[in-house]
């Protein structure tokens, strides 16, 4: 009984990860964090959720291959997970989306900080094989109970919220409005 226990526990697991990257998938974020949002929730307790998507990915599959754009989302997980809490929660949403659970320590001068440092993080240049690559990050951010009480309402001013920034960064390029943008993100 105990194998068969251990063997669902682990095929749950695995259902929850992203094959690419290792980070939890979007059946995560469906199941297990709403359950742990609505806790926080009930306990009166802030969450924020943050939505990240590269920016200008498709180029960098087109010109370079799969392969090299497959070790670019590896890298960008790898940079999530090594400036995150380690209670965050981080999970590839799919393609170039990723998102940042966020149910300890949810200050908005953490936040801040967190957007600027993943920011900073993807920003650096990636050692991929035969080439160098940069890829920039547009995050959007929501917090409860700012933004709302359920877990519909924070991704959906965070998607809102990721969309403006990457229209914002049409708009200017120059890494001092980058900055300013990132900081007001949280404000």
């Amino acid at each position: 009984m105990e194998d068969i226990t251990a063997e669902k526990d682990r095929f749950q697991n695995l259902s929850c990860r992203d094959f690419l990257t290792g980070l939890y998938n979007s059946r995560y974020l469906e199941t297990e964090f709403s359950e742990l949002f609505s806790k926080a929730v009930e306990n009166d307790a802030p969450a924020a959720i943050l939505f990240l998507d590269l920016d200008e990915f498709k180029p960098i599959n087109d010109t370079y291959g799969h392969h090299i754009g497959d070790r670019v989302l590896r890298n960008v997980a790898d940079r999530l997970v090594e400036n995150c809490g380690k209670r965050d929660k981080i999970v590839r949403l799919g393609g170039d989306e990723f998102a940042v659970l966020i149910l300890e320590d949810v200050t908005k001068s953490r936040l801040a900080q967190l957007v600027l440092d993943l920011s900073d993080a993807v920003l650096a240049p990636m050692d991929c094989e035969e080439c160098t690559v940069c890829v920039d990050v547009s995050i959007g951010v929501g917090i409860a109970p700012d933004h709302g009480y359920t877990i519909d309402q924070l991704t959906k001013i965070a998607d809102l919220s990721m969309y403006k920034d990457k229209q914002m960064k049409k708009m200017s390029n120059s890494i001092k409005s980058r900055r300013e943008r990132d900081q007001a993100k949280v404000a």
